[in-house]
């Protein structure tokens, strides 16, 4: 097991690598379901507006993103560790990119009001099997 941050991931190497990200996303994700998409919007919006007047909140922001990044690479770790993902893998590269197609899911799932999040989790699904499914090698 690898620590990082708040949350130890163990990964279950029965799982595709882009089924391991999508349990870790899931911990997240659970609090979007709970809240209407124009909540989540204002909280958007009220955190941009307090990074002018509070530049210690940005930071902590930031600081918790790296923290979700730095546990995804560590999860990547794991199945590089373990031989599923080449040696010569960048897991920080795939960790940046695995979040980039994370985040921009969940944007367009607050901005966008015809997107369920059933919409939006499968097209993270989608996003992350284009990742990984080529890198990963085949029986984990």
């Amino acid at each position: 097991m690898i620590e990082s941050g708040e949350m130890d991931i163990v990964v279950n190497l029965n799982l595709t690598v882009e089924e391991s990200l999508l349990a870790f996303m899931d911990q997240y994700s659970d609090g979007f379901r709970l809240f209407d998409k124009s909540f989540m919007r204002e909280i958007i919006v009220g955190s941009l507006n307090q990074f002018k007047t509070n530049p210690g909140f940005l930071k902590m922001i930031v600081k918790n993103d790296y923290q979700v990044i730095a546990q995804i690479e560590n999860l990547l770790l794991q199945y590089k560790q373990a031989g599923v993902l080449p040696a010569d893998y960048d897991t920080k590269e795939g960790a940046e990119t695995a979040t980039s197609a994370i985040v921009f899911e969940y944007l367009s799932f607050f901005y966008n009001d015809d997107t369920t999040f059933d919409q939006c989790y499968e097209g993270l699904k989608r996003k992350l099997h284009i990742l990984f499914h080529w890198t990963a090698k085949s029986g984990n």
